[in-house]
């Protein structure tokens, strides 16, 4: 079931890993050595681009190229959570592009000379919550029981479920022919919920936007707020929860990849667009 918790095991009981004391020490020292007291909350941002497999792979990766998004379209998140009193770390190992933000509590830890296997896994598994696009190292959160927020993530088929406090938001896709944008049974209908491959989106006669700074923003700090217990909720959002998931029941995979497992989809982003989204 595509590595999914579907009877949400992992949220349901506690850390089953430890790290040893000396790789405390180590994960303490450097979040000190960057400017972290020892009561500083921070997030993990982690950006697919094409660097990493272009690096580790000998031939052409391009097929996951709609998995891919500018990092320069976070920054606006990464500013609000920093005046909200978190430090935020962009991750990974091999990246394409800088993350310079003018602001010192947004740490371009890919970039630094601190990166390592180590810390890699460690603040992954002591974030207050992680931002992902959906790539590998996002699998140390889930693992560690860290609430996630995945952004810009396709195809929908693929979301995660096995922990309620997730937050899901979806790159959008629109006919070529008329940019028209296609709802969720329609992501269904034409197959594109289980599409896995670029080529396969153009095939179909398919575009892919990405998610714009606002939405991305917008189902960011919802998580936040969730995490901080200020979030309220509007008339109607439950009801746009509910359809959501009733439409994706229709698909004839989902019990598979999903059973009855849940997590949340970016209110906001329901909010402003279920008229056609949910249509």
């Amino acid at each position: 079931n595509g590595s999914r918790d579907i009877e949400q095991l992992l949220h349901s009981t506690p850390r089953n890993l430890q790290f040893s004391s000396s790789e405390m020490f180590t994960g303490r020292e450097y979040l000190q050595s960057v400017g972290l007291t020892e009561n500083s909350k921070y997030v993990c941002l982690l950006v697919r681009d094409p660097a990493y497999l272009a690096a580790k792979f000998d031939r052409d990766m391009s097929y996951h190229g709609y998995r891919d998004s500018d990092i320069k379209a976070y920054e606006k998140s990464a500013k609000a959570l920093s005046q909200r009193g978190y430090w935020v770390f962009r991750m990974g190992s091999i990246v394409e592009t800088s993350f310079d933000c003018d602001d010192p509590r947004i740490i371009d830890y890919a970039n630094s000379k601190a990166q390592s296997d180590l810390l890699d896994i460690w603040l992954m598994a002591h974030c207050t919550f992680a931002i992902s696009t959906s790539t590998g190292l996002d699998a140390m959160a889930e693992i560690f029981r860290i609430p996630m927020v995945f952004v810009n993530h396709l195809p929908v088929g693929n979301l995660k479920t096995g922990d309620s406090r997730d937050i899901e938001l979806f790159k959008i896709l629109r006919w070529k022919l008329d940019k028209r944008r296609l709802s969720l049974s329609e992501h269904i209908s034409t197959g594109a919920v289980d599409f896995f491959s670029s080529i396969r989106y153009q095939d179909s006669g398919l575009e892919i936007e990405d998610n714009t700074e606002e939405d991305i923003m917008g189902a960011i700090l919802e998580m936040e707020a969730r995490l901080a217990s200020t979030w309220i909720e509007e008339p109607g959002d439950e009801k746009l929860q509910e359809k959501f998931y009733s439409i994706m029941q229709t698909w004839d995979l989902f019990n598979y990849y999903h059973g009855t497992a849940r997590s949340r989809i970016s209110t906001t982003f329901l909010r402003n667009n279920h008229d056609w989204f949910l249509s």
